[in-house]
């Protein structure tokens, strides 16, 4: 009964907050209700209403990669959990600063590893490297495509220079194998960037492109239900080269 209060409690309380941010993004930008309504009128809520389930997708794809990085460090968490982990994260990373969020899923899993603190802030960093590398290399080579649409050596060689980082990186991390266990700093390192190369990395390097797809695929259907034409690709692009920025 009290745990079932607790819920409806909590529940209460962010709603009440989301309806006070709400309130106060209106109140200083002078928004009118007549003009929130003008907005919702010429929205095609045909092509909006998918878009909703998008964000969503993307995080659970994002909480099995998450997994697996956790399951080679020996912490053994389900995927349902991993998936509470993440969403709470990222609700708490849209109203702080900075990346406060990925601090919760640390605290989440920090006792169920040998490693404890330690072991844990080395997933989440890991799991955030895949996310700058695709977004670092999407960034090139969306700006390859900008720039030499027609010129498909250009392209190639951009798809070589971003395929190459990881092969140097794995290389430079295969000579630092036998000394990161001396060093603190070098084995947190090591463990971080090391499960982002290599064969183990590919399954959550398809992870990490079906999640981008689908949040790309939102983004679209987004545009549409505000009639902004623009194609996929394109919007594909600007996306990922304002992240890379």
């Amino acid at each position: 009964m009290m745990k079932s209060l607790k819920n409806i409690l909590s529940q209460l309380l962010k709603a009440l907050v989301a309806i006070g941010l709400i309130w106060l993004i209106i109140s200083k930008t002078e928004f009118t209700f007549k003009e929130f309504v003008n907005i919702l009128k010429g929205v095609n809520f045909w092509w909006y209403f998918p878009a909703l389930f998008g964000v969503l997708i993307v995080l659970w794809l994002k909480s099995l990669r998450w997994n697996n990085l956790m399951k080679r460090e020996g912490i053994f968490y389900d995927n349902k959990n991993a998936y509470k982990s993440y969403l709470t994260s990222y609700a708490i990373g849209l109203l702080t600063p900075g990346r406060f969020g990925e601090i919760v899923r640390v605290y989440y899993v920090r006792d169920l590893s040998e490693g404890g603190l330690f072991k844990a802030f080395q997933t989440v960093i890991a799991d955030r490297f895949f996310d700058l590398y695709f977004v670092l290399g999407g960034g090139l080579l969306s700006y390859a495509l900008m720039l030499q649409t027609n010129n498909i050596a250009f392209q190639w060689i951009s798809v070589l220079i971003v395929l190459s980082g990881l092969l140097r990186l794995w290389i430079l991390l295969y000579f630092f194998r036998n000394k990161n266990k001396k060093h603190n700093f070098i084995s947190f390192v090591y463990g971080s960037l090391y499960p982002i190369t290599g064969l183990h990395s590919l399954k959550n390097w398809v992870f990490t492109a079906l999640a981008y797809s689908i949040y790309f695929l939102q983004s679209y259907l987004i545009a549409n239900a505000l009639n902004f034409p623009i194609k996929l690709w394109e919007i594909a692009g600007v996306i990922i080269i304002t992240s890379a920025v």
